[in-house]
């Protein structure tokens, strides 16, 4: 789930196959940015970065 404030504002789209994904950080603009992985998130990943689009 993305947020716009105290708001929820939308679902994340999955990256590709990756069943695993997870922002991790979050700039002014809308653009959030994570990794996503076909195993452990913890053990690593491929960088993902989602655009805020209205």
């Amino acid at each position: 789930m993305a947020w716009r404030g105290t708001s929820p504002d939308g679902e994340l789209k999955q990256p590709g196959t990756y069943t695993g994904y997870q922002p991790s950080h979050v700039s002014d603009d809308g653009v959030l940015v994570g990794s996503a992985s076909n195993g452990p998130l913890d053990e690593g990943g491929v960088p993902v970065i989602w655009r805020f689009t209205r």
